[in-house]
């Protein structure tokens, strides 16, 4: 049974210490990896805007890899994961973030969820931020504030968004980056998923346009921070139980380089 699922279009740049089942859009030297396309789940759909949503959405559409795994999943990427490892390096470009070389990685990685005594309703997450007006207004800092607009335009389709719901994304005061980099039940990241796949499948065939560079990755960026806001959403009402934990992220000096 596999204790986490790694989402990433490359192999880990490290030996996770745990077994674990591999969705990349590159080729892998693990036997159990799900290698699949960019464009694997159609026009729209492709890795190069969604990142790790791509993986994400292939396997919430393909349960039968959910199967082989813990009720609660380990989710990392193949240089970001969750560790409770103390004296870890804060990062110099990445404040929320702690830095550990390749060779240290397996070692700073969660081996057994035993010691984290997960319960029903508990979801494990990197660092929750804040100290910014909105998590709108931080976006529009590092991304094209036109695409965030249109994609809330997007989740008055969405079922279960009403105009308040949307106001309160636009507002939201805390933010979770790497919402995806988390230790989640079953049923949490399939609820989830559902409805970050109905909102870019919304704007995708609404409002998408296709950028170049670092902001090629829109739909990334974008469906990072609604599954933040769904996270924090049902933290507030209950649903969950959020329990923040250090985001640790592959890399052999202080500053990570942007991928």
């Amino acid at each position: 049974m596999n204790q986490g699922v790694c989402l990433a279009h490359k192999d880990p740049n490290f030996s996770p210490p745990i077994d674990f089942l591999m969705i990349t859009t590159g080729c892998s030297r693990y036997s159990n990896a799900i290698a699949i396309s960019d464009d694997e789940l159609g026009e729209g759909f492709a890795g190069r805007s969604l990142s790790e949503y791509l993986q994400l959405f292939y396997l919430i559409q393909n349960p039968w890899g959910l199967d082989q795994c813990d009720n609660f999943i380990n989710f990392f990427q193949y240089r970001k994961f969750l560790s409770v490892y103390p004296g870890l390096t804060n990062s110099v470009n990445m404040p929320y973030a702690k830095v550990v070389s390749g060779r240290l990685a397996a070692d700073t990685f969660i081996k057994d969820k035993i010691g984290l005594s997960p319960k029903q309703g508990d979801l494990f997450c990197g660092p929750i931020l804040s100290g910014f007006r909105s998590v709108a207004e931080a976006y529009s800092k590092y991304h094209l504030v036109e695409d965030y607009c249109l994609f809330c335009a997007s989740l008055k389709e969405v079922e279960g968004f009403t105009g308040a719901r949307i106001k309160s994304f636009v507002y939201e005061k805390f933010f979770i980056p790497s919402p995806t980099v988390s230790i989640i039940s079953k049923d949490d990241i399939i609820d989830i998923a559902i409805t970050l796949h109905s909102a870019w499948n919304v704007f995708k065939h609404n409002y998408f346009v296709d950028r170049s560079g670092y902001q090629r990755r829109v739909g990334g960026f974008l469906l990072e921070r609604l599954h933040s806001f769904l996270v924090i959403e049902r933290a507030r009402v209950g649903k969950i139980n959020l329990r923040p934990l250090q985001l640790a992220v592959v890399s052999e000096s202080d500053t990570v380089v942007p991928t």
